[in-house]
């Protein structure tokens, strides 16, 4: 009741990323209802991204064993990944909601893949680059699809550009937030929702 709405706050998420210089999808609108207090009478539009694919899929594919996406391997593909999101916390911004159906992906012209975010409406955005903490609190979202292999490739580019070496405090945020999903899959509404599914 004493937040922004919504609507509000994924424009602002949104505007905010572009002034960084970070692709997101582009704001149109978004609208409120005034006459009286409803916090689901919101809504956000934004332009319409023409990919099929986000990262989710991405990480997806090379736990499965694959050997490319959109033509990029595995150390090509994590090390494009890495510096997106090396560019958007080093200016300054805290996603909070990084999960890897959040960020679309495609292959540019170029050949290289290209990172669009989507669902921009938790953003926090400071003036300085973000310390570790907050960078490992995005990151534990981006790579719970990964395999374990794959993961330390991929926070060892990450991290290897910022010349640290992720603390056992680090890997535990991983590994609660890795539990936290599964007994969120096992135990959540929507496995409750499930269960009561399967029995009627």
């Amino acid at each position: 009741r004493f937040k922004p709405t919504k609507a509000l706050r994924s424009w602002n998420g949104t505007n905010e990323l572009l002034r960084r210089g970070i692709a997101a999808a582009p704001p149109v609108a978004y609208f409120e209802k005034h006459a009286e207090f409803d916090g689901m009478r919101n809504y956000y539009i934004c332009e319409y991204v023409a990919t099929k694919h986000s990262v989710r899929e991405l990480v997806s594919a090379f736990a499965r064993g694959e050997t490319d996406f959109l033509g990029s391997s595995e150390d090509e593909a994590f090390e494009q990944l890495s510096n997106y999101l090396l560019a958007m916390h080093g200016r300054g911004v805290f996603f909070r909601d990084l999960s890897g159906g959040n960020i679309l992906v495609d292959q540019g012209t170029d050949g290289k893949l290209s990172f669009v975010l989507i669902d921009t409406g938790r953003i926090h955005a400071y003036d300085q680059p973000l310390p570790i903490s907050l960078r490992v609190a995005d990151l534990v979202r981006t790579c719970n699809k990964m395999n374990a292999p794959g993961r330390e490739r991929f926070l060892q580019r990450y991290m290897g550009a910022l010349k640290h070496r992720l603390s056992w405090w680090d890997q535990l945020s991983f590994s609660l937030y890795d539990f936290k999903v599964v007994a969120k899959r096992n135990f959540g509404r929507k496995a409750i929702k499930r269960v009561l599914g399967s029995k009627s």
